[in-house]
């Protein structure tokens, strides 16, 4: 995902039940899942990657969510793959919020 504004990113899924990031503007990850407070890392996640200048907030949900990568300098690529979901891209010029549910797709490309 490309935009000019974000701030925050929040993501839950049945392991995870939230990871909230800050970009730069953005420095932070906070998780909290069943087994309490946690940094980069939790059960069913294996890696978040955030780089941005500003972004507003992205809100995901995902039954299994394997990696998260963001790039930006005014936002960002946000890549996600998952065991029910191959590959997830998607690129704009300005957005504020989205929000994703999906359980099985094997190639989305949002433009």
């Amino acid at each position: 995902m490309q935009s000019s504004q974000q701030d925050s990113i929040t993501m839950q899924s049945p392991q995870q039940d939230s990871i909230t990031m800050h970009s730069s503007k953005q420095d932070s990850i906070t998780m909290l899942s069943p087994q309490g407070l946690h940094h980069q890392q939790s059960s069913q996640q294996d890696s978040i990657t955030t780089h941005s200048s500003k972004q507003d907030s992205i809100t995901m949900q995902s039954p299994q969510q394997d990696s998260i990568t963001t790039h930006s300098s005014k936002q960002d690529s946000i890549t996600m793959q998952s065991s029910q979901q191959d590959f997830f891209f998607m690129q704009c010029s300005k957005q504020d919020s989205i929000t994703m549910q999906y359980s099985e797709y094997n190639l989305i490309t949002l433009l």
